[in-house]
């Protein structure tokens, strides 16, 4: 036990690496690979979602035009 600090560094240092590749995907980021734990996925099917919601419910007639329609005759 004359240098019990250079395996605490050492083991420190291993789990800090690890902790920012869980984290930030650095090997993914060093290539330039796509990275997926930012969410960017669960965003991009949000918005196709959104859209197609969008397109199916513009093809649709409203029910204002419905109501207008019922109401004056």
């Amino acid at each position: 036990m004359d240098r019990p600090q250079i395996p605490i560094v050492l083991g420190v240092s291993f789990y800090t690496l690890l902790y920012l590749h869980y984290k930030y995907d650095l090997i993914a980021r060093w290539k330039g690979e796509p990275i997926y734990n930012d969410y960017s996925y669960i965003k991009q099917a949000a918005e196709r979602e959104r859209a197609t919601r969008l397109a199916a419910l513009s093809s649709f007639p409203t029910s204002e035009t419905s109501l207008s329609s019922s109401s004056t005759g």
